[in-house]
Formats: C-alpha cells, sequence, structure tokens
C-alpha cells in the first residue's frame, strides 16, 4: 500500500487522482480565504491528515478524529502537526469561545450516527470557531456555515 496523497485517498474513499487534486485545491482555497494570520484551523475528521497537505508550514493546526488508526497515520505522514483523539460533539468542552478561526468539516457529517449528535457538534463547533465550514465532496462545493446555523 502506497501512502503518497491520492493514494491513500483513493485506496479509502475510490475517487480519481484528478477529483482529489480539486477537492485538495478548493480546500486551500477555503483556508486561505478564511482563516486569518494567527488563528488555528480545526479539521475535523481529519482521517490521515490530508488537509496538511495544502497547508503552509507557518498555519497553526489541529486535527481532530475519532479513529486512532487514523490519527497515527495522520501523526506519521505529519510529524509537525497536531492531532488529537475526540468526538467534537463532546471533547471540545475545555475550548473557550472561539478559540479556532475555522472549522473545517470535510465530508464528514454523513458519519454522525444520529440527529441528537449533528446537533451537539454543530453547537459545539458553532461556539469554538470563528467560523464553520463545511465541503462535501460529491457537490465538489462548499458552504460557510455561520455562528448556530449549520444547515
Amino acid at each position: 500500500m502506497k501512502f503518497g496523497g491520492g493514494d491513500v485517498h483513493k485506496i479509502l474513499y475510490d475517487v480519481t487522482k484528478q477529483e482529489w487534486d480539486v477537492i485538495q485545491n478548493l480546500t486551500k482555497k477555503i483556508v486561505v480565504e478564511n482563516l486569518r494570520e494567527g488563528e488555528i484551523l480545526l479539521d475535523v475528521g481529519c482521517g490521515y491528515g490530508a488537509v496538511c497537505e495544502v497547508l503552509e508550514p507557518e498555519v497553526k493546526y489541529l486535527g481532530v478524529d475519532i479513529d486512532q488508526d487514523m490519527l497515527e497515520l495522520a501523526c506519521k505522514r505529519n510529524p509537525n502537526r497536531e492531532f488529537l483523539k475526540a468526538n467534537v460533539a463532546v471533547d471540545l468542552k475545555d475550548y473557550p469561545n472561539n478559540y479556532f478561526g475555522v472549522g473545517l468539516v470535510r465530508s464528514v457529517v454523513s458519519a454522525f450516527e444520529c440527529g441528537s449528535i449533528l446537533e451537539s457538534a454543530q453547537e459545539e463547533l458553532s461556539r469554538v470557531c470563528r467560523v464553520v465550514i463545511r465541503q462535501e465532496y460529491t457537490r465538489r462545493k462548499y458552504e460557510i456555515v455561520g455562528s448556530r446555523t449549520w444547515k
């Protein structure tokens, strides 16, 4: 198994290299347009740390996921980035309001098992992030979700 950029993603999610490049370029654009200097990017459901591939080294980053195996891979692939095993619906309570500049939620909303968990995650992310951006792969677009107004 190869662990280079699109290879891991292709193995896990079955997208073409061209599709993956579009997704990654859009993610970079989202970060550049929305993350202010000195703010921290919160990558929700970070998986193996694919977002790190498009970040400038000076971007402050925290990747969170509930899958320990994916976090271990993320740490190996991105040793200079910070990762945390966390359920965003309940494990961010110690962070103050707007601690993170941008909360990036890439194609993980469907992973929330029921409406109450999704609602809790949305509320908590809206609290700890200045802005929450949801990017769905299948739509090839993103929507910016303001404080407490996920749709």
